[in-house]
């Protein structure tokens, strides 16, 4: 009888770690409030159109990245955030563009996303 029981905790423990693995591995989301983003920036009209269309394009991006293979994961990640830092330095100012970077990489590293821009 205690066999069983100890198996069936081992077998609990080990789905348990499992989902959670995939889980964790599967929270790819960044959402970026365009609004506080050109508040914070001082954005003029076009820049906040332009900006608000990058950041649905990087949202589905990231979005697209959440269910490719682990291995392409990172990379897909990275080519979606180069790709809006890209974009986005068009359309800013120096000045502007040097706030947005502080901010993108704050918002990776509380994301968990910086993981996924070091991996390569």
């Amino acid at each position: 009888m205690k066999k069983i029981v100890l198996v069936v905790a081992v077998l609990l423990g080990a789905a348990t770690m499992s989902a959670a693995n995939r889980v964790k591995d599967n929270n790819l989301e960044l959402n970026v409030n365009v609004d506080k983003l050109s508040t914070y920036l001082m954005l003029d009209a076009t820049q906040s159109q332009l900006a608000t269309d990058y950041a649905e394009q990087l949202n589905s991006e990231i979005k697209f990245a959440k269910y490719a293979k682990s291995s392409k994961r990172a990379r897909r990640v990275q080519k979606a955030v180069y790709t809006n830092l890209g974009q986005m330095r068009y359309t800013l100012s120096k000045d502007q563009y040097a706030k947005y970077l502080r901010l993108m990489n704050v918002t990776l590293r509380n994301k968990g996303l910086d993981h996924y821009m070091a991996e390569l």
